[in-house]
């Protein structure tokens, strides 16, 4: 029996100690392999009649019929393990392993590769994970075939690295997901090959792009009553902020050039949102690159917006007139989640009451005399009886 090994059995043909005949002892099975040696073993230098620490250079190893037609579909795999092995043990573990895992499938299934890691495969992730910190590591899967690393940025940002390992890493290229916006025009970093180190590493240099794209968006959520998003993430590029009572703004910030002229869209009646939008139109020559967007803002507009403790008053509600809830919760399996805010607002000046969309367009659709004009509703607001009309489908 071979030196620390609890299955593999293996006994020598002839004196010179080249050859040795045994078995793999697996699921109740045995396999028998043969494993020949390009010279004899040298016992003189204290290396006792066990081939298991020997090196695998120049050996071959042969199996039985009957395991041989197990393997014939997974010999890329065995081979490269052969490969990877720095002696006879190793090499019988990977070769026990993988024979496990080809018994235990279905019949006819054509590889293992894609789902299948070495010994040294998982000893160099930890020892990579030992080399980062495991303080960094957020979340990691049982077969250690994903993980999500904590990674900072220059201004000591929280970010989430997420990382899916292939069988065959580092040699194969691992997938990296970073939550950023795509800035147009511009090559996407890599951020795969190397070690986890150096992943990480060039992970922190691509969160360096976009340091005024995060300082312009977190200037609004500092400074500014955010309607939404209510949890925004990295690569989100919008915000929603109150103007006003029954009037909001919505911004869309370019990570290429967060501090020019964004996309900026007034949500509310056109009785209160008309003479801003003028003031905007006739003020957006003054804008500057210099100044942060809320602060061009509320030059143009001749206003300051309410600070982000508004958002906590009844002052700036914004509840829907309808189903009297802020975000519409979002159809599927986890209820949690926050849909839209409000985004049609009643005419009326004393009636100002905001609706989801979706929400008025099944209210007008439960009213005789609502009429249709293609895809557009046009009827009574639920509370003033202003005229409204609102389109079926968000376009």
């Amino acid at each position: 029996k071979m030196a620390g090994s609890e299955f593999q059995f293996l006994v020598p043909e002839d004196t010179d100690l080249k050859a040795f005949r045994g078995y793999l002892y697996v699921q109740g099975k045995d396999y028998g392999i043969r494993v020949v040696f390009p010279s004899p073993l040298d016992v003189s230098k204290g290396i006792h009649a066990s081939p298991g620490t020997r090196s695998l250079k120049g050996a071959e190893v042969f199996c039985d019929k009957t395991l041989s037609k197990m393997l014939r579909s997974h010999q890329n795999l065995v081979d490269e393990r052969f490969k990877q092995s720095t002696n006879l043990q190793d090499f019988l573990s990977e070769l026990k392993d993988i024979v496990e895992h080809v018994a235990s499938m279905p019949n006819n299934e054509p590889s293992v590769r894609d789902n299948f890691s070495s010994h040294s495969h998982f000893r160099e992730l930890v020892s990579q994970i030992d080399e980062t910190g495991w303080e960094q590591v957020k979340d990691i899967s049982p077969c250690l075939s994903k993980l999500s690393v904590f990674v900072k940025d220059a201004r000591g940002r929280d970010h989430t690295v997420r990382i899916e390992i292939p069988p065959e890493w580092p040699r194969n290229e691992a997938s990296v997901e970073l939550d950023v916006p795509q800035i147009e025009g511009k090559e996407s970093t890599d951020t795969k090959g190397g070690r986890l180190s150096q992943i990480l590493k060039r992970c922190r240099s691509k969160l360096d792009d976009y340091d005024d794209f995060w300082r312009v968006l977190e200037d609004f959520d500092q400074n500014t009553c955010v309607v939404e998003p209510a949890n925004p993430s990295r690569s989100c590029k919008r915000r929603r902020i109150v103007v006003k009572r029954h009037c909001s703004v919505q911004v869309d910030i370019l990570p290429s050039r967060p501090r020019s002229i964004s996309e900026i869209r007034f949500l509310g009646s056109d009785t209160i949102t008309g003479p801003l939008r003028t003031k905007l139109n006739s003020g957006i020559a003054g804008w500057s690159d210099k100044k942060l967007p809320r602060e061009n803002l509320e030059e143009i507009l001749e206003l300051k917006f309410p600070p982000k403790e508004a958002k906590e008053t009844t002052d700036f509600d914004m509840e829907c007139g309808i189903c009297y809830s802020f975000h519409l919760v979002q159809n599927g399996s986890n209820n949690t989640t926050k849909g839209p805010a409000p985004d049609y607002m009643c005419e009326n000046v004393k009636c100002s009451r905001s609706f989801h969309r979706s929400c008025l367009v099944e209210w007008l659709r439960s009213i005789p005399n609502t009429v249709q004009s293609f895809h557009t509703l046009f009827g009574k607001c639920p509370y003033c009886q202003t005229p409204m009309s609102v389109a079926e489908r968000n376009d």
